[in-house]
């Protein structure tokens, strides 16, 4: 929307919850969670599950006017952030792992004390 609110565009359609919303560094792009592959509401013979008490959350892109929508990836993932290059996204799931926009490159990272959950951020080592 603009600064003033108004020229509102819809970004997503889903039958459950879309959130967690991040924007790509260019701004061109908004990364979200999604529970739209969840079996709650999905009948997709794919749909997930968590087997917990939540709907399985997975990693969507769209452009920012609301044009191509694709999964990331179908793996439980919540919150996540852009990395400044605009490159790869930091995502936390049932781990912490980074992956391209395009799902491809899957890397976890494996830290001493850390699981997923987390609100994660990127860190400038040379600020």
């Amino acid at each position: 929307m603009d600064t003033d609110g108004s020229n509102l565009t819809r970004l997503t359609d889903s039958p459950g919850t879309d959130g967690w919303p991040a924007w790509s560094p260019d701004g061109t792009r908004v990364a979200f969670s999604s529970v739209r592959d969840d079996c709650v509401y999905s009948d997709a013979p794919d749909c997930r599950t968590t087997g917990d008490i939540g709907p399985h959350h997975d990693v969507w892109i769209v452009n920012a006017d609301g044009t191509g929508l694709s999964r990331v990836s179908l793996e439980f993932g919540q919150f996540m952030t852009w990395s400044p290059d605009g490159e790869n996204l930091l995502v936390s799931g049932y781990d912490l792992y980074v992956i391209r926009p395009d799902g491809t490159g899957r890397t976890s990272l494996q830290l001493e004390g850390l699981r997923g959950g987390l609100l994660p951020d990127w860190i400038d080592p040379d600020p």
